[in-house]
């Protein structure tokens, strides 16, 4: 719940908060193990455990992103502890502007997407088969998380579509 309101108010939606708890599985014992991890960090690195301190040391204990660990080396390796400017400069770094810009990204897809579909439906001419592609494409839109899932999927539906 704190981190849901740190994040409403640093800018990023709660619906892509919601989606991203949706598409992550993950199980309790990997998470808890996560969680002693990211805390022992943050103590280690003289770090405040604040959400939004808390999310960039689980993100680096779990691994999910390489740039996110290059930065927080980077910040941890100076010998001094780093400042909360640094911090929070670090989190809108990854996970403002890239939620914010997929989100965007993500409902302006959904809106054309949805619109094609419409046309390709009521047009008729044997497009019904794309028309159910594009369903199932917006449809996965509403989980995709990470820029690098997005390029995917639309990579998929481009060949899908050249495949025709």
């Amino acid at each position: 719940m704190l981190l849901a309101i740190a994040d409403t108010a640093m800018g990023q939606s709660t619906t892509a908060r919601g989606l991203q708890a949706i598409c992550t599985k993950m199980s309790q014992s990997q998470a808890t193990e996560y969680l002693r991890l990211a805390m022992a960090l943050l103590g280690q690195n003289h770090i405040p455990v604040s959400p939004l301190n808390y999310r960039i040391g689980y993100d680096y204990v779990s691994g999910k992103d390489d740039k996110i660990n290059e930065a927080f080396d980077d910040l941890v390796n100076t010998g001094m502890p780093p400042t909360a400017e640094d911090l929070l400069d670090t989190y809108r770094k990854f996970y403002v502007q890239d939620y914010g810009v997929l989100e965007g990204l993500r409902q302006e897809l959904v809106s054309i997407l949805s619109n094609a579909q419409s046309d390709f439906s009521n047009s008729g001419n044997h497009l019904e088969g794309y028309a159910n592609r594009l369903s199932q494409f917006v449809e996965k839109l509403d989980c995709m998380n990470s820029p690098a899932g997005l390029s995917a999927e639309v990579d998929r539906v481009i060949a899908d579509y050249a495949g025709q």
